[in-house]
C-alpha cells in the first residue's frame, strides 16, 4: 500500500484566481454628510409613509364596528394632514410612533382636532372683529310685551286713517268714536 505522501506532491501548487465581480446591480448610497441631519434622510424616503399608510389600510379591514370607522377616518385625515401640513411634520408624526398603527391612529386623530380646534378659534376671533367693524347688528325678534321701537310707531302711524275733524272733537271731550275701542287699563284673562 502506498503511504499517503507519496500521493501528494511535495511542492504545494498555487492556484491563484482572479474574481471580477459587478456591482452595477447594488444601489449606490450617497456618501454620509454630517450637515445632512437624520430628518432630511428620513424625508428623502417615501416609503415609510406609504409603508405606514398600507399599514392603517390592512389594520382598517381586519377590525369592525366604531374602531373600524375610526380608523378609516383617521386614514382620511392623515390625506388631508398631507396637503395642509408640512412633509416634515407628517414625517415627524409617523417616526414617533415606531410602527405602532394604534399609536398613529391616535396621533393622526389628536392632530386633525387640534387643528380643527385652532381653525374654530381663529374663525370666531375674525367673525367677532369684522362684525364690529364692518357690519351693523341684526335685529332679532322682539318678544311680546317690550314697548315698540320709533320704526314700528312710525310705520303704525302711517298704516292708520285720516282723522277727521269729528273724531279730533270726540277726542278732546274724552269720547271716542263708535268704531275705536280703547285699550284696558289692565289686563284680563
Amino acid at each position: 500500500m502506498m503511504s499517503s505522501t507519496t500521493l501528494r506532491p511535495l511542492v504545494p501548487a498555487a492556484a491563484s484566481v482572479r474574481a471580477v465581480r459587478n456591482y452595477d446591480s447594488i444601489p449606490k448610497r450617497e456618501t454620509f454628510s454630517s450637515s445632512r441631519s437624520i430628518l432630511d434622510e428620513f424625508l428623502r424616503q417615501e416609503k415609510p409613509l406609504v409603508q405606514r399608510m398600507d399599514q392603517i389600510t390592512d389594520y382598517c379591514t381586519t377590525i369592525e364596528g366604531d374602531e373600524c370607522c375610526s380608523c378609516w377616518d383617521s386614514y382620511f385625515e392623515l390625506n388631508k394632514l398631507e396637503q395642509e401640513l408640512p412633509k416634515e411634520e407628517i414625517a415627524r408624526m409617523v417616526k414617533d410612533s415606531e410602527g405602532d398603527v394604534k399609536y398613529l391612529i391616535d396621533s393622526i386623530h389628536h392632530r386633525s382636532n387640534l387643528r380643527k380646534k385652532m381653525a374654530e378659534k381663529a374663525h370666531h376671533t375674525v367673525s367677532s372683529s369684522s362684525q364690529g367693524q364692518t357690519a351693523k347688528p341684526r335685529p332679532f325678534p322682539v318678544p311680546d310685551g317690550l314697548p315698540k321701537t320709533q320704526e314700528e310707531l312710525a310705520e303704525e302711524e302711517e298704516a292708520l286713517m285720516p282723522e277727521s275733524p269729528y273724531t279730533r272733537l270726540l277726542r278732546r271731550m274724552g269720547r271716542y268714536p263708535d268704531w275705536h275701542t280703547p285699550r284696558p287699563d289692565h289686563e284680563t284673562d
